[in-house]
C-alpha cells in the first residue's frame, strides 16, 4: 500500500463528507432540575413544576410529542422516566425514583431534541 493511498484514506476518515455534515435544523431545549423543581441552568424550558413526589411536569414553547427526550439523574442513583402527556403536547412529564425503584424527587437533567 503506498503512502499517498494511506494519507488520502486518513483524510477521508478524518473528516466526513458534505452528506454526513448536513445540519437539518430542529429545537433543542436543555435544563438542570433540581429536587425541589427549581431550573438551575439550561435553555428553552418555560417552566417546571414538581406536582408530586418525584414527578415533574416541564412546559416548552412548542409542540414535543414528536421529540426525543433524554433525561439522566444528576447525583443520586436511581430512575428517572420521560414521557408526553396526551392532554398537552408542550409539556413532558419527568418521573424519578430512588434505587429500590420508590418515587423519590431527585435533581435531573433533561435534553429535549426536535428534528424539523
Amino acid at each position: 500500500m503506498s503512502l499517498r493511498f494511506c494519507l488520502a484514506a486518513a483524510a477521508l476518515l478524518a473528516a466526513p463528507s458534505a452528506a454526513f455534515a448536513v445540519n437539518t435544523g430542529g429545537a433543542e431545549f436543555t435544563a438542570v432540575i433540581a429536587a425541589s423543581g427549581k431550573i438551575k441552568g439550561g435553555s428553552g424550558v418555560g417552566s417546571v413544576i414538581r406536582v408530586a413526589t418525584g414527578v415533574y411536569q416541564m412546559t416548552f414553547p412548542r409542540f414535543v410529542d414528536t421529540c426525543a427526550a433524554f433525561v439522566s439523574l444528576n447525583d443520586a442513583p436511581g430512575f428517572v422516566f420521560a414521557s408526553t402527556l396526551t392532554e398537552n403536547t408542550a409539556l413532558i412529564q419527568a418521573k424519578t425514583f430512588d434505587a429500590k425503584g420508590k418515587p423519590k424527587s431527585l435533581a435531573f437533567s433533561v435534553l429535549i431534541k426536535c428534528q424539523d
